[in-house]
């Protein structure tokens, strides 16, 4: 009994895990930041330097620090607790000269502060794809070929998953209908929709996903 009691308890341990393991950051190196423009939860909005990657680990990202003068020395290292910060209490978006869009993001299934910055990969009026800071679409892309597991994450706007985000992770090999059944279970309220998914590919190319939630995107 005790020995199912410790495994039970390192099981709800590393389930939490990436959402409390968050290491201390005591200096960035300048050349981590990049201009962008910064959107607060006030609507303000100014031009700054960010550093996205700079507090990342295992992709998880819960803060952002900023600065308003890039100094001359681009190796120079910046000691973080003289940077402001931005995190979900006062930032709505990044946006970069190129169209990137990052932004905070509820998970579910931690019980700790579960905002994490994610970028944005495809948003309508009905959901919203996102994935890690680190996985662009050309990252995703190549590991659609490669056949690399990788994540995204789905949010509804409506209907019965309304404001909850689904992390569904690609599984290839010997998990192959894995990701597609979970797929198709968050599309449980369009069973034309669900039958597609479970007959194609989608949950293992994110060009179909991307089509599938542009297609989803203009039902009616």
């Amino acid at each position: 009994m005790k020995q199912l009691f410790f495994f039970i308890t390192f099981c709800f341990i590393v389930q939490f895990l990436p959402a409390q393991t968050i290491k201390t950051v005591v200096a960035v190196r300048a050349s981590t930041f990049q201009q962008a423009k910064v959107t607060l939860l006030t609507d303000s909005v100014f031009t700054t330097w960010v550093s996205v990657k700079s507090t990342a680990y295992d992709g998880y990202v819960n803060h952002v620090l900023y600065m308003n003068n890039f100094p001359a020395d681009s190796n120079a290292m910046m000691s973080v607790k003289d940077l402001p910060v931005l995190n979900h209490t006062n930032l709505k978006k990044i946006e970069y000269a190129d169209g990137t869009v990052f932004f905070f993001q509820k998970l579910q299934g931690c019980m700790a502060n579960c905002y994490f910055l994610r970028r944005m990969l495809l948003e309508n009026e009905k959901v919203l794809l996102t994935s890690f800071v680190s996985d662009d679409l050309t990252l995703l892309r190549n590991a659609t070929k490669a056949k690399i597991p990788y994540s995204v994450f789905l949010q509804f706007k409506s209907g019965t998953n309304a404001g909850d985000t689904e992390q569904v992770t690609y599984i290839f090999k010997t998990f192959t209908n894995k990701s597609k059944n979970k797929l198709a279970k968050l599309f449980k309220d369009h069973p034309a929709l669900k039958e597609k998914i479970q007959n194609e590919t989608y949950a293992n190319n994110i060009d179909g996903l991307l089509q599938l939630l542009e297609d989803f995107g203009k039902i009616e």
